[in-house]
């Protein structure tokens, strides 16, 4: 019996998580996930920027859609 292994992937919590649990902790020491520095959302928002091919039908139902529930709203498409 031979077996041959060419790629091998921590299971679980690998090297990906780590590194976010590691950034998250010197975040959290740097004092920017204290509620003190959270800033409240408004209630509606005065601008909606959308990311999407300006040619798309997705882009087109959303602009509709904005339309016509809040007309007034700025919207900012980036190609």
């Amino acid at each position: 019996f031979q077996l041959v292994v060419e790629h091998m992937e921590e299971a679980g919590s690998g090297a990906l998580q780590r590194a976010y649990e590691a950034l998250k902790a010197r975040l959290g020491q740097k004092g920017l996930f204290d509620t003190a520095h959270k800033k409240p959302l408004p209630a509606l928002p005065q601008t909606i920027g959308i990311v999407s091919s300006p040619d798309g039908a997705a882009v087109h139902d959303i602009l509709h859609v904005l339309k016509r529930r809040f007309p007034a709203i700025k919207v900012i498409l980036y190609p």
